[in-house]
């Protein structure tokens, strides 16, 4: 595992935060490593144009696997386990 997501984004392998990304990116809905992450070395969560989704959906998707919740540890899991809820839903997840 990767000790902090630029790392993880630059060496393919995980942190919390990159299942997100790799996802959307693939999607088709996020924007490539080059265009999301910034000077500062900060993440913009910014979506592909020709997307479907909203940045603020895809900055919900994000903090879902980011944030430790009910005992479990922040990890891909806890954003696997919200998108699928999501899906069989048919809504939109955000925090709150």
């Amino acid at each position: 595992m990767a000790s902090n997501l630029l790392e993880a984004l630059r060496e393919n392998t995980y942190y919390p935060g990159y299942a997100t990304i790799r996802f959307y990116q693939r999607a088709g809905d996020l924007e490539r490593d080059s265009n999301i992450i910034q000077p500062d070395g900060t993440i913009d969560l910014v979506p592909q144009a020709a997307g479907t989704l909203t940045k603020g959906y895809l900055e919900g998707a994000f903090k879902w696997e980011i944030t430790p919740r009910d005992g479990i540890n922040a990890g891909w899991y806890n954003w696997a386990i919200r998108h699928l809820q999501d899906l069989a839903d048919g809504g939109d997840y955000r925090l709150g």
